[in-house]
């Protein structure tokens, strides 16, 4: 067992069988949730008829999106609207920093709602880079002290 950081007062710990410890807050999105399995998408304009996960709010603005695909790929630009081929046509195209190859293993596009890990079906969370032993697809277990 080693420390290996400290991220606001909270030791990270790698034990013996390369797992990780570390305590910390937690917020929850709904963020890749682009309706991949049937449920509803994360975000959507006003326009859009269906039920979402998320206020859009919570992608941010005009000028400054944050938690949807834009047109330009940069804060400023307009929100990518899935397809008629798509899950949820109509929502915007929510993404992760989970993401999965299309059926060839060749990469997806970034507009592709089918490229990002579906937060309502697969829960996960990211891990600070700066753990080392921490990968990105394992699976966590998590414990919320206050229940």
């Amino acid at each position: 067992m080693r420390k290996i950081a400290t991220i606001n007062g909270s030791d990270i710990i790698e034990l013996d069988d390369g797992s990780v410890r570390f305590f910390a807050g937690a917020t929850i999105d709904g963020d890749g949730a682009n309706g991949q399995f049937g449920q509803p998408p994360c975000y959507a304009p006003a326009s859009y008829e269906g039920q979402t996960l998320d206020i859009l709010a919570n992608a941010g603005e005009p000028g400054n999106w944050y938690g949807v695909i834009t047109s330009t790929g940069k804060k400023t630009g307009k929100p990518i609207v899935q397809k008629k081929t798509d899950p949820c046509p109509g929502a915007y195209v929510s993404a992760t920093s989970l993401y999965l190859p299309g059926k060839n293993g060749e990469p997806l596009p970034d507009s592709s709602p089918l490229k990002y890990v579906d937060s309502a079906t697969y829960p996960f969370f990211p891990v600070p880079p700066l753990l080392p032993s921490a990968v990105l697809c394992h699976f966590p277990w998590t414990h919320c002290l206050f229940t």
